[in-house]
């Protein structure tokens, strides 16, 4: 991440993207190589999510282009009911998976050596002071940040 020295960075919160593919027919574990013979299902260009792992495989010498896309999705949801509906694997955020509303119909595959970790993080001015609309936002999003998330709060000058 880019940072600027005017600007003050607060992490609201930690996130995983992870592998999920339907419970049955999908391997528990691969190599990232091995990600490129999965039928897969991505975000639309543009996502954040889809950057992330992106940038994540090709720094393994995997490129966009050598992926078996079978679906593109514009959301997260979309993505969750396609693999449930067996159409493929695909890169989530772990916290669109919270709830456990899925785990009769997906699995997380394991992707050996390959960890993709991103942050959330609310930025605003060093030297201005917040509205105080500004800092009751600030704090709300805080408060629902740190409900159980590793790594919310911590400042970043």
């Amino acid at each position: 991440m880019l940072k600027h020295p005017a600007l003050k960075y607060v992490t609201l919160l930690r996130d995983e993207l992870v592998l999920i593919a339907p419970r049955h027919g999908f391997p528990d574990a691969i190599a990232p190589i091995e990600i490129a013979s999965l039928p897969l299902i991505t975000r639309e260009k543009g996502s954040g999510t889809r950057d992330a792992y992106e940038r994540a495989l090709a720094e393994r010498n995997v490129a966009p282009s050598d992926l078996n896309v079978v679906l593109e999705c514009a959301t997260s949801e979309s993505v969750r009911e396609a693999v449930c509906a067996g159409i493929g694997a695909a890169f989530i955020s772990r916290l669109a998976l919270r709830g456990g509303r899925y785990d009769d119909q997906i699995k997380e595959v394991r992707v050996k050596g390959f960890s993709i970790v991103r942050d959330f993080y609310c930025v605003h001015l060093k030297k201005k002071a917040l509205s105080g609309p500004a800092e009751a936002l600030m704090s709300a999003l805080m408060k629902q940040a740190t409900g159980g998330l590793t790594g919310a709060g911590d400042a970043y000058a």
